[in-house]
Protein backbone atom coordinates (compact mmCIF):
# COMPACT_ATOMS: atom_id res chain seq x y z
CA UNK A 1 0.00 0.00 0.00
CA UNK A 2 2.75 2.31 0.44
CA UNK A 3 4.37 1.51 -2.44
CA UNK A 4 1.36 2.38 -4.15
CA UNK A 5 1.01 5.89 -2.81
CA UNK A 6 4.72 6.32 -3.66
CA UNK A 7 4.04 5.74 -7.28
CA UNK A 8 0.91 8.38 -7.12
CA UNK A 9 3.35 10.87 -5.40
CA UNK A 10 5.63 10.37 -7.99
CA UNK A 11 3.52 10.86 -10.84
CA UNK A 12 1.84 13.46 -9.72
CA UNK A 13 4.98 15.89 -9.18
CA UNK A 14 6.53 14.56 -12.73
CA UNK A 15 4.07 13.39 -15.16
CA UNK A 16 3.56 16.70 -16.65
CA UNK A 17 7.33 17.73 -16.95
CA UNK A 18 9.14 16.66 -20.27
CA UNK A 19 12.45 17.67 -17.37
CA UNK A 20 13.23 16.91 -13.72
CA UNK A 21 16.52 18.93 -14.58
CA UNK A 22 18.45 20.32 -17.54
CA UNK A 23 21.92 21.68 -16.98
CA UNK A 24 25.30 21.81 -18.96
CA UNK A 25 27.29 19.34 -16.42
CA UNK A 26 26.19 16.66 -14.03
CA UNK A 27 28.21 17.86 -11.78
CA UNK A 28 25.85 20.81 -11.19
CA UNK A 29 22.29 18.58 -10.54
CA UNK A 30 22.71 18.89 -6.49
CA UNK A 31 19.32 17.08 -5.49
CA UNK A 32 20.78 13.91 -7.50
CA UNK A 33 20.56 11.51 -5.39
CA UNK A 34 16.77 12.83 -3.52
CA UNK A 35 15.43 12.74 -6.83
CA UNK A 36 16.66 8.98 -6.91
CA UNK A 37 15.44 8.02 -3.22
CA UNK A 38 11.77 8.85 -4.81
CA UNK A 39 11.81 6.76 -7.64
CA UNK A 40 8.77 4.40 -6.42
CA UNK A 41 9.69 0.32 -7.07
CA UNK A 42 9.10 -1.07 -10.45
CA UNK A 43 6.97 -4.09 -11.21
CA UNK A 44 8.87 -4.95 -14.11
CA UNK A 45 12.43 -3.23 -13.79
CA UNK A 46 13.31 -2.99 -17.32
CA UNK A 47 15.19 -0.50 -19.23
CA UNK A 48 13.31 0.84 -22.63
CA UNK A 49 16.69 -0.03 -24.56
CA UNK A 50 19.45 -2.28 -24.51
CA UNK A 51 21.82 -1.68 -22.47
CA UNK A 52 25.74 -2.94 -22.30
CA UNK A 53 26.21 -2.25 -18.97
CA UNK A 54 23.98 -3.35 -15.52
CA UNK A 55 24.86 -1.81 -12.08
CA UNK A 56 22.82 -3.03 -9.22
CA UNK A 57 23.24 -2.04 -6.11
CA UNK A 58 21.99 0.46 -2.53
CA UNK A 59 20.83 3.92 -3.46
CA UNK A 60 24.94 5.75 -2.24
CA UNK A 61 26.46 3.03 -4.56
CA UNK A 62 23.76 3.51 -7.66
CA UNK A 63 24.14 7.36 -7.01
CA UNK A 64 27.78 7.34 -6.81
CA UNK A 65 28.38 4.58 -10.15
CA UNK A 66 25.80 7.29 -11.95
CA UNK A 67 27.84 10.17 -10.97
CA UNK A 68 31.18 8.49 -12.19
CA UNK A 69 29.62 7.27 -15.58
CA UNK A 70 27.66 10.57 -16.46
CA UNK A 71 31.00 12.71 -15.47
CA UNK A 72 33.45 10.65 -17.13
CA UNK A 73 31.37 10.45 -20.11
CA UNK A 74 31.36 14.50 -19.96
CA UNK A 75 34.98 14.30 -19.49
CA UNK A 76 35.31 12.15 -22.32
CA UNK A 77 33.44 14.46 -24.51
CA UNK A 78 35.44 17.16 -23.38
CA UNK A 79 38.46 15.37 -24.72
CA UNK A 80 37.54 14.00 -27.83
CA UNK A 81 35.92 18.20 -28.45
CA UNK A 82 32.99 17.53 -28.35
CA UNK A 83 30.46 20.61 -27.03
CA UNK A 84 27.81 19.56 -24.60
CA UNK A 85 24.47 21.11 -25.47
CA UNK A 86 22.70 20.00 -22.60
CA UNK A 87 22.48 17.54 -19.93
CA UNK A 88 19.12 16.63 -18.61
CA UNK A 89 17.07 14.45 -16.68
CA UNK A 90 13.40 12.97 -17.30
CA UNK A 91 10.97 10.70 -15.94
CA UNK A 92 9.91 7.89 -18.05
CA UNK A 93 6.37 6.62 -17.06
CA UNK A 94 5.15 3.95 -18.50
CA UNK A 95 2.42 0.87 -17.23
CA UNK A 96 5.12 -1.64 -15.73
CA UNK A 97 8.05 0.81 -14.42
CA UNK A 98 8.92 4.33 -13.65
CA UNK A 99 12.40 5.29 -14.82
CA UNK A 100 15.19 8.10 -14.99
CA UNK A 101 16.81 8.76 -17.74
CA UNK A 102 19.86 10.85 -18.27
CA UNK A 103 21.07 12.11 -21.39
CA UNK A 104 23.89 14.18 -22.59
CA UNK A 105 23.13 15.94 -25.70
CA UNK A 106 26.65 17.14 -27.56
CA UNK A 107 27.55 18.17 -30.59
CA UNK A 108 31.03 16.09 -32.32
CA UNK A 109 33.64 18.01 -34.02
CA UNK A 110 32.43 17.69 -37.14
CA UNK A 111 29.17 19.09 -36.54
CA UNK A 112 27.30 16.50 -35.74
CA UNK A 113 24.45 16.43 -33.48
CA UNK A 114 24.14 13.21 -30.73
CA UNK A 115 23.18 11.94 -27.62
CA UNK A 116 24.18 9.23 -25.01
CA UNK A 117 21.56 8.06 -22.40
CA UNK A 118 21.28 6.11 -18.86
CA UNK A 119 18.64 5.04 -16.90
CA UNK A 120 17.82 4.02 -13.32
CA UNK A 121 14.98 1.75 -12.38
CA UNK A 122 14.08 0.97 -8.64
CA UNK A 123 14.00 -3.08 -8.03
CA UNK A 124 13.11 -3.17 -4.75
CA UNK A 125 12.95 -1.24 -1.29
CA UNK A 126 16.98 -1.19 -1.19
CA UNK A 127 17.62 -1.57 -4.92
CA UNK A 128 18.61 0.42 -7.82
CA UNK A 129 19.31 -0.75 -11.43
CA UNK A 130 21.63 1.54 -13.42
CA UNK A 131 21.73 0.57 -17.19
CA UNK A 132 24.42 2.06 -18.62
Amino acid sequence: MAEAARTEIFIAKYQDKEKIWSGKSFTDCLGLRTLLAELPISKVPGPSKDFPHIYVGILENVFGQVMHTLVTCEGILHDRHAHILECSIRPALRADNVTLEFNIRYKTNKGEERSKSYEVIRGGERSFIFYY
